[in-house]
């Protein structure tokens, strides 16, 4: 059905320069898998071992790089635009720079090679707060205590390891091993102190740039969107309706926003992406 999209709505150049494009992105594929079920890899040795000048050169590129680099070697400015427009959209997220910002391209690597290249988007039943329900329900199954609403204070930390967490009202929990899902500022600065670890790496956390132009807005409707009619078109596939829309109908429009964003501004046409997940999950909403 992609195939047949590209070919009949975009044309065979467009489909041949994406075919290509994946391609290229994808001889990083087996990096990501390695290092997603293995010890980190660094990257200047994946870049060295590669055969060939010009394939270094491609790899340095492709994680140096910036997206719209890569995405202008297979398809020219006036080819696909609304589709590169996408891939503009996909390498900020998560990125604070745009799509020729240095960097943008490992965020598109990321987002489409860390399944090996073989990317789907699910979305459980019932939400993504099911997950974190059916998560805590197996730990439980398999002797874990979970405790709800707890605010750790500090993570003690003696003879160099962590050995558990204090709490906020003054209760410790005793552990061998302590993970945090939080953000490496808060976990090594707040929480187990920057006397635990040398000076240059708490340097290199407290100087992670963790600014993202997002507004997220979740919203109850009482009944389905009418689309106007410029969009109905696109509203179905098949006979199914599609739950997400976005508007990126080029790079140019997502590189717009960015300068204004990085000016403190307000964009005036910010790309934007609509989910409407009940479409997909009756049980996210009452019937009708």
């Amino acid at each position: 059905r992609m195939g047949r999209h590209l070919l009949e709505d975009h044309g065979a150049d467009v489909a041949t320069g994406l075919g290509g494009l994946f391609a290229h992105i994808g001889r990083f594929a087996p990096y990501f898998v390695d290092s997603a079920f293995g010890p980190p890899l660094d990257i200047i040795e994946v870049i060295a071992a590669q055969p060939t000048p010009e394939d270094r050169h491609d790899f340095a590129q492709m994680w140096y790089g910036s997206t719209m680099d890569t995405v202008r070697r297979f398809l020219a400015p006036d080819q696909g635009r609304c589709i590169q427009g996408s891939l503009a959209a996909m390498s900020i997220d998560a990125f604070d720079g745009g799509p020729w910002t240095p960097g943008s391209n490992a965020s598109t690597l990321y987002h489409y090679l860390i399944g090996g290249g073989n990317v789907e988007y699910i979305m459980p039943r019932g939400g993504i707060g099911s997950l974190s329900t059916a998560l805590c329900r197996r730990a439980e199954s398999l002797g874990a205590e979970v405790q709800m609403k707890q605010h750790v204070k500090h993570i003690l930390v003696n003879d160099g390891r962590a050995t558990g967490v204090e709490l906020r009202d003054g209760t410790t929990i005793s552990a061998d091993v302590v993970l945090s899902s939080l953000d490496p500022y808060t976990t090594f600065v707040n929480l187990a102190g920057v006397q635990h670890f040398p000076p240059d790496y708490i340097r290199k956390v407290k100087e992670i740039n963790f600014n993202l132009g997002y507004i997220q807005a979740h919203l109850t409707i009482d009944e389905a969107p009418t689309w106007i009619e410029r969009l109905q078109p696109f509203m179905q596939d098949n006979g199914q309706w599609c739950p997400t829309v976005a508007y990126a109908p080029s790079p140019e429009y997502i590189s717009d926003a960015w300068e204004q964003y990085r000016k403190g501004q307000l964009p005036d046409a910010p790309p934007t992406y609509l989910y409407i997940p009940s479409m997909v999950d009756s049980s996210l909403a009452p019937e009708g």
